[in-house]
């Protein structure tokens, strides 16, 4: 039996590396990044701040009609919310999707943050405080939210 050529060795061996390569990179994609940013509260809702620890952050598609959000975020803070206290990372891995069936990524979105008085999310409630951005492209960059809203008993 003859045996291969030098050459042809060499050849296979870099063959099944590029394979071995492509492979792991196709396992190792990134989650799309929907956006990126920094929460802040206004100066004159600072104090009514205090003591919360519960952040969610909202996204909707801008183009749908649903009123139900596209995704949310639950964060927790360690200390009272004041100035830009938080940055966000916005991804479908890091996000609970309200409809994991629909797959559509949309390309418009808006952005809620609301820091959450009770911390059990839901509806807006009394006391909770909120903020958001509009028309943000999806994949954005530097977006800031700031909460300026302070949610009051009908």
């Amino acid at each position: 039996m003859k045996s291969l050529p030098k050459w042809s060795i060499g050849l296979i061996v870099i063959l099944i590396t590029l394979l071995v390569i492509l492979s792991v990179g196709n396992f190792a994609n990134k989650s799309q990044i929907f956006a990126r940013g920094t929460l802040q509260v206004a100066k004159d809702l600072e104090d009514l701040a205090k003591g919360i620890r519960t952040v969610f952050i909202v996204v909707y598609d801008e183009e749908s009609q649903m009123p139900m959000p596209y995704a949310a975020i639950k964060e927790q803070i360690s200390e009272d919310p004041k100035g830009q206290f938080i940055d966000f990372v916005l991804t479908k891995d890091n996000m609970q999707l309200m409809n994991p069936n629909n797959h559509k990524i949309p390309n418009r979105i808006r952005i809620k943050a609301r820091l959450d008085r009770n911390g059990l999310g839901g509806m807006d409630q009394p006391g909770d405080l909120t903020g958001a951005k509009e028309h943000v492209a999806v994949g954005s960059e530097g977006v800031l939210i700031t909460i300026d809203k302070l949610i009051e008993a009908s």
